[in-house]
């Protein structure tokens, strides 16, 4: 069961379609190349997720505009719904556990929001602050 769309609209649908499938290829490209090139783990699987969805869902929507079915449109929804659900689930479950392995180092935080019994992490920035702070307080009193 093909919609029926007039000519004209036809046309920039088709067109609107391609700008999709040549964006989304683009990004799915650049998500390989991040895979290779990034350094650790945390950078890759944003990579492999973020730009990756965006482009399989670009591609998955120029497919919907070029057939123009009811069937083809209902497929095209149920893979953006199962893309956008299954592909930050599963990388929030790998970071966990490459966080609970000790395959991430998490610096930048106070303690471990993954695995408490890690011990925290010294703030040497909030500390050096209030040294320097405390050894030259403002004057605030008028001479």
């Amino acid at each position: 069961m093909t919609i029926p769309v007039p000519e004209t609209l036809g046309a920039i649908l088709d067109l609107l379609a391609l700008l999709c499938v040549l964006l989304g290829a683009f990004l799915c490209v650049a998500a390989s190349i991040g895979l290779f090139r990034f350094p650790d783990l945390l950078s890759r699987m944003h990579a492999a997720t973020k730009p990756q969805v965006l482009g399989v869902l670009l591609v998955v929507l120029a497919v919907a505009l070029t057939m123009r079915s009811i069937p083809v449109i209902t497929m095209a929804a149920l893979v953006a719904v199962f893309q956008l659900l299954t592909a930050p689930v599963a990388s929030q479950m790998l970071s966990r556990a490459a966080v609970r392995t000790s395959q991430v180092v998490l610096g930048r935080v106070d303690g471990d929001p993954v695995n408490p019994a890690h011990p925290p992490t010294p703030r040497k920035r909030r500390k050096e602050r209030e040294a320097a702070k405390d050894a030259n307080p403002k004057e605030t009193g008028k001479d």
